[in-house]
């Protein structure tokens, strides 16, 4: 079975890309997930807050509902939203969740739209792929052209 985590991190990248093309490959992987019922869940997830600026032009920022995210997370679907650069996994309580269902196999391939979002320098991604690898879970990032990547 897919599991597909996604970062929300930025005003600046659509969330709802990176949900449809990795829902597109997970809807391929053969569960009985409702993938109506996690569309419609992730369409509620996420949300645009207006923040004031000192210019007098509102920002636009993606916030994280938690409670619908907890529930997406016990289909193996989860999103998490972004920290600082200086925020490390241990303080993303999802991604946290994520490898714990990894080791109790729970999926074999992890969908992320970009390896990036599994960490923010690549030091923390290698780290995270070769823990998720010695779990047996094989990471895809959708828009990336290295392809799957596992312990082999």
């Amino acid at each position: 079975m897919d599991a597909a985590y996604f970062r929300v991190s930025s005003e600046r990248q659509t969330t709802e890309n990176q949900f449809e093309d990795l829902l597109c490959v997970a809807e391929k992987d053969g569960s009985s997930r409702d993938w109506g019922q996690i569309r419609q869940a992730l369409s509620r997830c996420v949300y645009e807050e207006q923040l004031p600026t000192s210019n007098a032009r509102n920002r636009i920022v993606y916030r994280v509902r938690h409670e619908v995210a907890a529930e997406l997370a016990a289909q193996c679907v989860y999103v998490e939203q972004g920290r600082s650069s200086k925020t490390g996994a241990a303080k993303r309580p999802l991604f946290e969740q994520m490898k714990r269902d990894a080791a109790q196999r729970k999926f074999d391939r992890l969908l992320v739209w970009k390896v990036s979002r599994l960490g923010r320098d690549m030091r923390e991604v290698i780290s995270t792929v070769y823990e998720l690898a010695d779990l047996g879970v094989t990471v895809v990032p959708i828009k990336s052209q290295t392809g799957p990547i596992n312990s082999t």
